[in-house]
Formats: C-alpha cells, sequence, structure tokens
C-alpha cells in the first residue's frame, strides 16, 4: 500500500479531543451502529448502480460508500481509543489483540489460498 488512508495517528489525536468534551463511550458506540447502516444503505446505491441505471453515477456511488467505511472506521477507532486512553494498562494488551486478529485474518488467507 503506497498510501497511509488509515492516519491513525490524526484518529488518536481527536479521540483525546473528544474525550476533553467527555463524549461518553455509549454515544460512540450508537454513532458507530449509525455509520454502519449508512454503510448499508451507501453498498445499496453502489451494488444498485453497478446492476442497473441509476440516477447516481458508478464514481459518486462507490466514492459515498468508501466516504461511509471511513466513517465508521473512524467511530469504531475513536471507541477504541476511548476505552484505552482511559486504561492505559490495556493499551498494550490491544496491540497483542491486533496482532491476534490480523494472525487470524492472515491465516484465513492462507487456507483460502491454499485451496485455490
Amino acid at each position: 500500500m503506497k498510501k497511509d488512508y488509515l492516519h491513525l495517528k490524526r484518529v488518536h489525536e481527536l479521540s483525546k479531543g473528544d474525550m476533553k468534551l467527555d463524549i461518553p463511550l455509549y454515544q460512540k458506540i450508537m454513532k458507530l451502529q449509525e455509520e454502519s447502516g449508512e454503510v448499508a444503505q451507501a453498498f445499496l446505491e453502489y451494488d444498485e448502480g453497478k446492476n442497473v441505471s441509476a440516477s447516481v453515477s458508478s464514481d459518486e456511488a462507490e466514492l459515498q460508500l468508501l466516504a461511509e467505511l471511513y466513517d465508521t472506521m473512524n467511530c469504531a477507532m475513536d471507541a477504541i481509543n476511548h476505552i484505552t486512553h482511559k486504561r492505559k494498562d490495556l493499551q498494550d494488551q490491544m496491540v497483542a489483540l491486533c496482532d491476534k486478529k490480523l494472525d487470524k485474518w492472515e491465516n484465513k488467507q492462507k487456507v483460502y489460498l491454499k485451496d485455490l
């Protein structure tokens, strides 16, 4: 990947700013759910645009889907940061958890690719 599309340091800093605003975790989780629904809506427009003529161009629908996916990712990262900012003792465990989750994903690919 040539570009860092995630900007995790920036997300981390923005999450710190939210901590100063005292936005509770439950609101972040509710926002994450809302954004997930918007991903589904954007995907339906994107998928419909690929299969039938639609009023929204394929490029517009694809960019909207990407925008909603970024919103969802940012909300998820903000919720994670909310917990780990308050619980510094969890930060090392979060790194291990992230590695574990990525390893699981990688292993699934290896199994699948081996069968191809």
